[in-house]
């Protein structure tokens, strides 16, 4: 673990219990709570950009290898990107009334902010956090753009396109030596499910395989099937499917209800 590494672990501690809290309260119906809640994470994320002010902010566009400090500024602007999105995802995502319809496109644009740094070859860095979620959220609030052969708006590609790109980024991490490797292939699922590609299952068997003494990663799949089967995502069968095949390899507290029905997923 870098210096900065450690100095910027405590800012990650608090936005993400505060972030838990907030969703913890929004779960119970306590608005109020859930607010201050995520104030106080907001505010964590807000400390850790300034205190990242202090280093020269380094430019995923400019060629050539970056330094090591560089890079470890890089990553750490990369993970309160990505924070900072799941925070307002979260809460958009918590409140389907419209009373946050902004959010979701404000954790769009804190994605995509930090995957410049995640996609660029300066940096090198291991993660796709920010790449993955920042289609995935696109897709979830219009569904239609997976299949259409339009460019994305602020894009320059289709979006089947922009999951293959991020499926390369992805598999090129793996072959330098990424650790997190459940998470790796969580995202290389997700993809292939969207894609509807041939390489599903055998990539849903070494998922299964990785997540062996830690189900989290599986968890959080099937929790996006379910976000993507509410906001309608069609065709609808293989989402099911697979959903219920991740359920499947779940402890009992953590599978939720089945996938397929109108509490669990909008449908009629």
């Amino acid at each position: 673990m870098s210096i900065l590494t450690r100095e910027m672990l405590p800012f990650k501690l608090r936005a993400k219990r505060h972030r838990g809290n907030m969703i913890t309260a929004l779960a119970s119906g306590d608005r109020f709570k859930a607010e201050e809640e995520f104030r106080n994470a907001e505010s964590a994320i807000y400390e850790a950009f300034q205190y990242l002010a202090k280093y020269e902010r380094p430019d995923p566009e400019t060629p050539g290898h970056a330094s090591e400090g560089e890079i470890a500024v890089a990553e750490q602007l990369a993970d309160f990107w990505g924070i900072q999105g799941g925070l307002y995802r979260s809460r958009g995502s918590a409140l389907p009334d419209g009373s946050r319809s902004g959010d979701l496109e404000t954790a769009i644009q804190a994605y995509d902010r930090g995957a410049r740094y995640e996609s660029s070859k300066r940096f090198g860095l291991l993660n796709s956090y920010n790449t993955v979620n920042r289609l995935v959220l696109r897709i979830i609030q219009k569904p239609d753009i997976l299949n259409a052969g339009e460019t994305v708006p602020g894009e320059k590609k289709p979006m089947v396109d922009l999951l293959e790109e991020a499926a390369k980024l992805i598999e090129g991490q793996l072959d330098k030596g990424r650790t997190d490797v459940a998470w790796a292939l969580a995202d290389l699922a997700m993809i292939e499910l969207l894609c509807d590609g041939i390489d599903l299952e055998p990539i849903l068997e070494q998922f299964d395989e990785a997540t062996v003494t830690d189900k989290y990663p599986l968890e959080s799949m099937l929790n996006v099937i379910r976000d993507l089967l509410r906001a309608g995502i069609r065709p609808r069968g293989r989402f099911v499917q697979t959903g219920e095949q991740i359920r499947g390899k779940l402890p009992e507290p953590m599978k939720g209800p089945a996938l397929g029905t109108h509490e669990t997923d909008g449908s009629a």
